[in-house]
């Protein structure tokens, strides 16, 4: 959590206060989670030692962590959407970690932290904000997001829990290729959503942004109780 939050913060120094457009470039980002990620997943190997080969599980390991985390950071992108899907996602965690207590070295004590701390956080951070998040904070929460599905060895069911989170990714992806290829083709980019990630598309159909925001919390609640149910069955 503290490593992926340092890529957060370069990205948000060299935008804030560097006055740089962009930030980190995106091959520096990529790099960066990476060689972040590298040392927990060779504690997973060395402690659980996967039963699948290790060229195939390092791989895609990292992938899952490099998905999850910048799925998360493209949530982040009205007020209070990725403060209260986070609150929703630790809850199920936290669930997990009771159910699992007798059998899991995994302390939840910062799982309650960070709930209390994100209560506290979208108080201020709701529609109007008046604190945002920055990367320094998608990323954080990208970050242990992706820690606790591997942890809790949940890789499969994280379709269901992080919807959302998929849905956001998906939609910049296929806009980016959809783009793409239409001008490669036609000599003018088309585009499938009015904007993406897929909340702004709603926003620019003049739906209130607290409207969207409340609507997602519902839908994370619907993939939250069907992750619980499809765990212990």
């Amino acid at each position: 959590m503290v490593a992926y939050s340092l890529v957060g913060f370069l990205d948000d120094f060299l935008k804030k206060i560097k006055k740089s457009p962009y930030g980190l470039k995106a091959r520096e980002d990529i790099t960066l989670q990476i060689l972040l990620a590298v040392p927990f997943l060779l504690y997973l190997l060395f402690s659980r030692s996967p039963t699948v080969s290790v060229w195939l599980w390092l791989p895609f390991k990292l992938f899952l962590i490099l998905a999850i985390t910048n799925s998360v950071n493209l949530t982040d992108g009205l007020d209070g959407l990725l403060t209260g899907i986070a609150l929703l996602v630790f809850m199920f965690f936290i669930f997990l970690s009771a159910i699992r207590f007798s059998c899991s070295d995994f302390n939840p004590i910062l799982l309650y932290v960070l709930i209390g701390t994100l209560l506290a956080f979208l108080y201020f951070n709701f529609y109007p904000a008046k604190v945002f998040m920055g990367n320094i904070g998608s990323f954080a929460l990208g970050g242990f997001i992706a820690f606790l599905v591997l942890w809790f060895d949940i890789d499969w069911l994280f379709l269901v829990l992080g919807g959302i989170f998929l849905a956001e990714a998906l939609s910049v992806i296929l806009q980016v290729s959809y783009f793409k290829y239409t001008r490669r083709k036609t000599g003018s980019g088309k585009r499938i959503f009015k904007m993406a990630p897929i909340h702004h598309h709603f926003e620019l159909m003049q739906i209130p942004e607290a409207t969207i925001t409340v609507r997602f919390w519902l839908l994370q609640t619907l993939l939250t109780i069907i992750s619980l149910f499809l765990y212990t069955n």
